[in-house]
Protein backbone atom coordinates (compact mmCIF):
# COMPACT_ATOMS: atom_id res chain seq x y z
CA UNK A 1 0.00 0.00 0.00
CA UNK A 2 1.44 3.52 -0.94
CA UNK A 3 0.72 6.91 0.61
CA UNK A 4 -1.37 8.02 -2.30
CA UNK A 5 -3.61 4.48 -1.67
CA UNK A 6 -3.57 6.23 2.26
CA UNK A 7 -4.50 9.09 0.80
CA UNK A 8 -7.01 8.31 -1.26
CA UNK A 9 -9.04 5.91 1.02
CA UNK A 10 -9.15 8.39 3.54
CA UNK A 11 -9.81 11.15 1.75
CA UNK A 12 -12.88 9.21 0.07
CA UNK A 13 -14.17 7.88 3.29
CA UNK A 14 -14.07 11.65 4.81
CA UNK A 15 -16.31 13.02 2.04
CA UNK A 16 -18.80 10.04 2.04
CA UNK A 17 -19.41 10.37 5.37
CA UNK A 18 -19.12 13.87 6.38
CA UNK A 19 -22.15 15.37 3.95
CA UNK A 20 -23.16 18.77 6.31
CA UNK A 21 -19.54 20.67 6.06
CA UNK A 22 -17.97 22.27 3.09
CA UNK A 23 -14.21 20.09 2.62
CA UNK A 24 -11.38 21.71 1.18
CA UNK A 25 -9.61 19.96 -0.53
CA UNK A 26 -5.71 20.43 0.06
CA UNK A 27 -3.59 22.85 -2.47
CA UNK A 28 -6.52 23.45 -4.82
CA UNK A 29 -9.13 26.24 -4.72
CA UNK A 30 -11.94 23.38 -4.94
CA UNK A 31 -14.70 23.11 -2.03
CA UNK A 32 -17.11 20.57 -2.25
CA UNK A 33 -20.19 20.10 0.23
CA UNK A 34 -21.95 16.68 -0.29
CA UNK A 35 -19.47 15.78 -2.69
CA UNK A 36 -20.87 18.66 -4.90
CA UNK A 37 -18.09 21.61 -5.77
CA UNK A 38 -19.02 25.01 -4.74
CA UNK A 39 -19.50 28.00 -6.37
CA UNK A 40 -17.29 31.03 -5.31
CA UNK A 41 -20.75 32.44 -3.68
CA UNK A 42 -21.50 29.71 -1.65
CA UNK A 43 -17.98 29.49 -0.75
CA UNK A 44 -17.82 33.14 0.11
CA UNK A 45 -20.60 32.55 2.91
CA UNK A 46 -18.94 29.62 4.33
CA UNK A 47 -19.12 29.97 7.85
CA UNK A 48 -17.15 26.57 8.71
CA UNK A 49 -15.06 24.14 6.45
CA UNK A 50 -12.50 21.46 6.87
CA UNK A 51 -9.29 20.70 5.16
CA UNK A 52 -7.89 17.32 5.22
CA UNK A 53 -4.40 16.28 4.52
CA UNK A 54 -1.86 13.57 4.90
CA UNK A 55 1.26 13.51 6.27
CA UNK A 56 3.68 11.21 5.45
CA UNK A 57 5.99 9.81 8.84
CA UNK A 58 7.73 6.72 7.98
CA UNK A 59 7.97 4.00 5.17
CA UNK A 60 10.24 0.95 7.16
CA UNK A 61 10.65 -2.20 5.14
CA UNK A 62 9.24 -5.37 6.64
CA UNK A 63 10.80 -8.42 7.23
CA UNK A 64 7.70 -10.37 6.53
CA UNK A 65 4.45 -8.79 4.46
CA UNK A 66 3.23 -8.93 1.18
CA UNK A 67 5.32 -8.77 -2.30
CA UNK A 68 5.50 -4.79 -1.61
CA UNK A 69 7.38 -5.24 1.43
CA UNK A 70 7.10 -1.77 2.92
CA UNK A 71 5.01 -0.94 5.89
CA UNK A 72 3.67 3.06 5.21
CA UNK A 73 2.42 5.10 8.29
CA UNK A 74 1.27 9.01 7.93
CA UNK A 75 -0.74 11.29 10.01
CA UNK A 76 -4.39 11.80 8.48
CA UNK A 77 -4.82 15.09 9.51
CA UNK A 78 -8.02 17.16 9.19
CA UNK A 79 -8.00 21.08 10.09
CA UNK A 80 -11.24 23.14 11.19
CA UNK A 81 -11.62 26.67 9.89
CA UNK A 82 -14.25 28.69 11.65
CA UNK A 83 -14.93 32.22 10.32
CA UNK A 84 -13.92 34.97 13.34
CA UNK A 85 -16.59 35.28 15.70
CA UNK A 86 -18.05 32.36 14.81
CA UNK A 87 -17.56 30.59 17.99
CA UNK A 88 -15.75 27.03 19.32
CA UNK A 89 -19.07 24.98 19.52
CA UNK A 90 -18.96 24.12 15.89
CA UNK A 91 -15.53 23.20 15.66
CA UNK A 92 -15.66 20.33 18.91
CA UNK A 93 -18.76 19.09 17.17
CA UNK A 94 -17.04 18.69 14.19
CA UNK A 95 -13.75 17.02 15.82
CA UNK A 96 -15.99 15.08 17.57
CA UNK A 97 -17.45 13.74 14.48
CA UNK A 98 -14.17 12.97 12.85
CA UNK A 99 -13.29 10.99 15.87
CA UNK A 100 -15.92 8.45 15.79
CA UNK A 101 -15.70 8.49 11.97
CA UNK A 102 -11.89 7.10 12.29
CA UNK A 103 -11.28 5.71 15.72
CA UNK A 104 -10.86 1.88 15.68
CA UNK A 105 -11.46 1.87 11.56
CA UNK A 106 -9.97 -0.03 8.90
CA UNK A 107 -10.72 0.70 5.77
CA UNK A 108 -9.94 -1.38 2.84
CA UNK A 109 -6.03 -1.51 3.97
CA UNK A 110 -5.55 1.59 5.59
CA UNK A 111 -5.47 0.86 9.07
CA UNK A 112 -6.44 3.99 11.55
CA UNK A 113 -4.13 2.86 14.73
CA UNK A 114 -4.68 5.86 16.78
CA UNK A 115 -7.18 9.01 16.68
CA UNK A 116 -6.10 12.34 18.42
CA UNK A 117 -7.86 15.52 18.65
CA UNK A 118 -5.73 18.49 18.94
Amino acid sequence: MSLLIIKQESENYLNANITTVAIKWKNTSVFTLNSVNLTQAEIDALTVYIEPSVIPIEAPRELLSDANGVNYKAFFQVNIFIKSNGGTGNAYTIASAIDGLFRDMKINDVVYEQVDTL
